[in-house]
């Protein structure tokens, strides 16, 4: 079998970051991809979403893929924070 990704994370609230290609996204515990690998970094899931890097500005995403925060503002920097 050849192999898909060239990098999967650990298992965190039911969600494993994978690279493809050279882009990350999430894998669900299954294997199956939550969020498809088109981002340029992708951060572990916090509560409701994560957040994603694609050409310098980052996103909220729920853990469907669907961008919560707006396109603008970007943001240079993200932190984890509680939920």
């Amino acid at each position: 079998v050849p192999a898909v990704y060239q990098e999967i994370g650990y298992l965190w609230r039911g969600f494993m970051p994978c690279k493809k290609n050279g882009l990350w996204g999430l894998l669900d515990a299954t294997g199956r991809e939550a969020i498809v690998p088109q981002y340029d970094s992708i951060r572990l899931p916090e509560g409701v979403g994560v957040w994603a890097k694609k050409q310098g500005i980052w996103f909220f995403l729920d853990l469907k893929g669907q961008k919560i925060t707006p396109t603008r503002p970007a943001y240079d920097y993200v932190w984890p924070f509680n939920t």
